[in-house]
């Protein structure tokens, strides 16, 4: 915002009125890329967990055996879309689990953490994202296999992050998440990849946007995943 010499605003006869109007404006337009961003938030995803899935063992079963989550925090990056975390709030493996964000202000400065709120964790909603993609093109999402007839998952988690990315006159949160899939069947193996980033935009970067960004990511990562597992060659000759 330009600044404005408030002594001739008032002798020009703009008065009280827009120098009220003034001081809104730079108001707004402070909040509009600071907000209350210095503390840990929490971000409530839970709608996004689907329920419907398959458990019933068929003919076509998937168990899956390991999670890994591969991303590396720093406290600071040289881009937003690296993870990071506040070094005044605890970190800890517990921490990492949930954290998936970081708020800043109008000048690019890393503030306060954003965490998944409840009982939620990235290693949860991945995996609610893959066994959701395998209900959906046909199979059964089992947590045993006693008669070692279930394709077995391994995932492994590179991204699952959000960020702030500011513009002219609106802010956007962009979402990523990107995984890949070790898949096994008996001798047989293959390996799907999976990466989705989704963006909203508004005038303040406030908890609903980042919630619609990663809304749309989960949703778009699951149509990625069942696509790719109704196309995979390896699973259609099993």
């Amino acid at each position: 915002l330009r600044p404005y010499n408030i002594r001739a605003c008032l002798s020009k006869g703009r008065g009280m009125k827009n120098l009220f109007k003034t001081i809104i404006l730079l108001f707004a337009a402070s909040f509009i890329l600071t907000g209350c961003a210095t503390s840990r938030s929490e971000l409530d995803l839970s709608e996004a967990i689907s329920n419907d899935i398959q458990t019933a063992e068929n003919e076509k079963t998937v168990i899956i055996d390991k999670y890994t989550d591969h991303r590396t925090f720093a406290t600071n990056t040289s881009t937003p879309d690296q993870p990071t975390y506040d070094p005044s709030e605890v970190f800890n493996d517990e921490v990492k689990a949930k954290i998936i964000g970081r708020k800043r202000n109008g000048y690019g400065k890393a503030l306060g953490d954003v965490v998944l709120a409840k009982n939620l964790t990235t290693e949860k909603i991945v995996k609610n994202i893959v066994s959701k993609a395998f209900s959906d093109a046909g199979y059964s999402v089992v947590t045993e296999d006693p008669n070692n007839k279930a394709v077995h998952v391994n995932i492994d988690v590179d991204k699952f992050w959000s960020w702030i990315d500011i513009g002219f006159w609106t802010v956007g949160v962009q979402a990523n998440i990107m995984y890949s899939l070790e898949m096994t069947y008996g001798n047989k193996s293959e390996t799907i990849n999976s990466y989705v980033v989704g963006e909203e935009r508004a005038a303040i970067a406030l908890n609903n946007l980042w919630k619609a960004a990663y809304l749309q990511t989960i949703d778009n990562s699951k149509k990625d995943l069942t696509q790719k597992i109704k196309k995979s060659e390896f699973l259609n000759n099993l």
